[in-house]
């Protein structure tokens, strides 16, 4: 990410919308109706959109914390699409995709941040904040209806035209990679880290992960047999599908130690029961909320094929959490080193 000018802001604004906010907290509602009042416009700022009465609201439903970096020293960037992008004002973060959501709380910012996706559900926090829809199901309306002051987002976004539709409207629009590699996953938190100007703890997230990964890796070269995983995506019944080569869990599956029985095709494919019996697997790996959406265990081995695979025979079925993993955020380490273990134990069985 190329930093291109710096400036320092204070943003008086946000700190009478914190006033206010308080104020509202010890008075009637009547005094609440008198000092709700929006930010007032400062030169340079962007133009004020008028509040919704569900703005309103859910300012007030807005965990009571209090918002850092208020004096933000601005900083122009270019985001991962290309776009040059001026960040003055981090006090009303909107972050769209879990590995976002993950790595501004990471650094952090989580007091900022007032709304996430459907795709967000880490840390817990993220539950008290307005919902918006999927990463990949987005409107600029959902998005301004929180009178964001930046959205941070990844280049998975979707609509592609969504996030030119936030600019328009005056907000700025920070666009990150959509990692699948740990390569990715570093620079993603680097880029959210200088755009917070919080490049040195972005380092510390950073350098935790590949000491984690450095420690999975000295367990993979203990063990005496390389696993063969196959790695089922599902959420719920409609969705069953086998993970390829090239995939976000084709590279844990490596990561960990282990390696994909699927090697005939990039991507995901539907899962049969011929392509689960001849792959004959000794792991099977699953998303856990897929696993629940398919209502449980039991049920989740009922799918084709599967309880006549060796990892089936073996006891050798595990349901992983893929907000740590497949999301190649901030906890990737920890997840990629919990699975290694995890492997290793069941292969010395």
């Amino acid at each position: 990410m190329i930093r291109i000018s710096t400036s320092r802001t204070l943003k008086g604004g946000v700190s009478l919308f914190l006033f206010g906010f308080g104020l509202s907290l010890l008075s009637t509602f009547s005094l609440m109706a008198q000092d709700r009042g929006e930010r007032p416009q400062n030169q340079g700022e962007r133009t004020e959109r008028p509040e919704r009465p569900a703005q309103q609201s859910e300012r007030m439903q807005r965990p009571a914390q209090e918002p850092v970096a208020l004096d933000f020293e601005s900083i122009t960037i270019t985001g991962r699409d290309g776009i040059e992008t001026m960040i003055d004002d981090v006090s009303r973060i909107v972050t769209i995709g879990g590995s976002v959501t993950e790595i501004v709380y990471a650094l952090g910012f989580g007091p900022n941040v007032v709304g996430t996706d459907i795709t967000s559900t880490y840390p817990r926090q993220v539950f008290m904040l307005p919902r918006l829809g999927a990463l990949r199901q987005s409107s600029a309306e959902s998005i301004l209806s929180l009178d964001p002051s930046i959205v941070i987002t990844t280049t998975a976004l979707s609509p592609p035209a969504v996030a030119q539709q936030v600019r328009d409207a005056g907000v700025p629009v920070l666009i990150v990679d959509e990692a699948t590699s740990v390569e990715l996953a570093k620079r993603r938190i680097q880029d959210v880290g200088e755009a917070l100007r919080s490049a040195d703890k972005a380092t510390d997230i950073i350098t935790a992960i590949e000491t984690q990964l450095a420690e999975a890796a000295t367990i993979q070269a203990e063990m005496d047999v390389k696993p063969s995983v196959l790695f089922i995506y599902t959420r719920g019944a409609a969705m069953v599908n086998v993970s390829g080569k090239g995939t976000g869990a084709d590279a844990i599956v490596e990561l960990a130690g282990g390696q994909n029985v699927i090697t005939q095709y990039e991507g995901y494919r539907p899962l049969t029961a011929e392509a689960a019996v001849s792959s004959q697997p000794d792991i099977i790996l699953a998303p856990s909320h897929g696993v629940e959406m398919l209502g449980g265990m039991e049920n989740f081995m009922n799918q084709p094929g599967l309880k006549l695979t060796p990892a089936a025979k073996n006891g050798h079925v595990r349901a992983v959490d893929t907000g740590m993993l497949l999301s190649f955020g901030p906890r990737l380490g920890e997840g990629v080193l919990a699975l290694t273990r995890d492997m290793q134990r069941m292969m010395s069985e």
